[in-house]
Formats: structure tokens, sequence, C-alpha cells
């Protein structure tokens, strides 16, 4: 029995990523699906959560054109960033943001360090959206 739950915690915790990702991606397409992000994350206390929750409240001020949003929603990234510097899920997140934020909202000086690290220790999948996009 505890064999068993110690096989499948692995698959636990690669779903709960997937759910994440696939929220993150809808977040940025209407409100409906963003507040849905930022209702699932809101609780979390893993630096995965927290992360996806504050770049949920950085969409939200997107699609309700409220700056507060995403003053909240970086503060929150930035802290969790610093905690886990190495983190790259959290790199990425923070990557995507900031390479998808218009330049008056001064968000895009991780850019470069942040690539890095992701073509360096990321996945196949976050490397081939970076080199898609290049």
């Amino acid at each position: 029995m505890i064999l068993r739950s110690l096989l499948l915690l692995p698959f636990c915790f690669f779903g709960q990523k997937i759910e994440y990702q696939k929220l993150f991606q809808r977040a940025n397409l209407n409100i409906e699906s963003c507040d849905s992000l930022v209702k699932y994350c809101e609780s979390e206390t893993t630096a995965t959560g927290m992360a996806y929750y504050a770049a949920g409240l950085m969409l939200k001020s997107k699609h309700e054109r409220k700056l507060k949003y995403f003053k909240i929603g970086r503060q929150k990234l930035e802290e969790i960033i610093s905690k886990y510097p190495n983190f790259v899920e959290l790199r990425w997140i923070r990557y995507c943001i900031q390479t998808n934020t218009p330049k008056i909202l001064n968000y895009k000086q991780h850019v470069d360090t942040d690539k890095q690290l992701i073509l360096k220790l990321g996945s196949e999948f976050q490397k081939n959206l970076i080199n898609k996009y290049d």
C-alpha cells in the first residue's frame, strides 16, 4: 500500500504541473480563464503554485486594465524567485510574462538571464518555445 502511494506521488505532482501550465496558457486569452487560474492557485503554498498565482494576477491586469493587479503579482513573483533563484519553472513563468508585457510597464530586466537559465536547464518544451520565438 505504501509502495503504491510512493509510486503514484510523482504522477500527482506532474499532473498538477500540467494543470498549472494549461490554466496559465488559457489565462492569457480571456478573463474567465484568468480568474480560474487565480482561484485555483490562490491558496497554494508551493513555490510553483504561488508563482502561477502571481502570474495570474499580472494577466488579470491585462484583462481588467488595472495596474494594481500587475504590481501585486510582480512583487509576489519576484519574492518567490528571490527565494528560489535556480527554480527553472519560476524563471519560465517570469520569462513568459516579461516577453509579453508592454515596455511601458518596465518589466523586462530579467529576460536575458531567465532565457539563459531556461536554455541551459529547462525542459525541451520550454527550450523549443524560446527557440521558436527568437
